[in-house]
């Protein structure tokens, strides 16, 4: 399970994330707004060979426009549907994939001063490892209860789920460098992960070619209805 342990308390630690977000359904209510930037990763869909494919990829077979503000069901119904879809398995909701996330990781161990000292908080209603229980509680402006734990940037591939690490990966619900350079955040609800840093740290983001990603701004809506440029089904 990684080097991940119960928190000691939660004074100091995340008073200033309470402060910075607000109560509304956008990027600021899951990221503090105290950052330069902003972007949205999306989690893959998943092949029969169980090989990630991109939201782009299913916009191209969809006949959609896949974009910043993009959600799974508008860009997943294709405008010709007797075309064969590209993937056999939806993103997951609620977490980052391991690679993803292990990949996220490397990315931004240049921009977190001590590597060895990190945050994570992991979902209340999850099947949490039961020592994790004791950690401390806290909660955010959109009723997320979450449990404190600390641990090294690395230790983000752990799963927070109880299942064995080969039948089930669950990624923390948030996690942050004590330095605050950088804080991400996965909603149990979406599809996508959301993060803010500085320009060069989310520049990083954006080009590596093993992550989808976008920038978008603190006020970009996270409903189900936002995408603003492809229709529901």
């Amino acid at each position: 399970m990684g080097d991940l342990t119960p928190a000691a308390d939660t004074s100091g630690v995340v008073e200033w994330i309470h402060q910075a977000l607000v109560e509304e359904y956008n990027v600021r209510s899951l990221v503090p707004e105290v950052f330069e930037d902003y972007a949205r990763i999306f989690h893959p869909a998943m092949d029969v060979d169980q090989r990630p494919v991109s939201w782009a990829a299913v916009a191209r077979w969809s006949g959609r426009v896949m974009h910043s503000r993009a959600q799974w069901d508008p860009i997943a119904n294709p405008v010709d549907p007797e075309l064969p879809p590209p993937f056999t398995e939806e993103p997951e909701s609620g977490s980052l994939p391991r690679a993803q996330a292990k990949r996220l990781a490397e990315i931004l161990q240049p921009y977190t001063e001590r590597p060895e000292r990190c945050w994570f908080a992991v979902w209340d209603g999850s099947d949490f490892r039961r020592d994790w229980a004791r950690g401390p509680r806290f909660t955010l402006p959109l009723g997320r209860e979450l449990i404190l734990l600390s641990g090294s940037l690395e230790a983000v591939t752990t799963s927070m789920n109880n299942s064995p690490e080969d039948i089930f990966h669950q990624s923390p619900y948030a996690w942050w460098p004590d330095c605050r350079s950088w804080y991400i955040a996965t909603d149990i609800d979406l599809m996508v992960t959301h993060i803010g840093g500085s320009r060069a740290c989310i520049d990083a983001i954006l080009t590596d070619p093993t992550l989808e990603a976008w920038r978008v701004p603190s006020t970009s809506p996270v409903t189900f209805d936002s995408d603003d440029q492809n229709p529901l089904p």
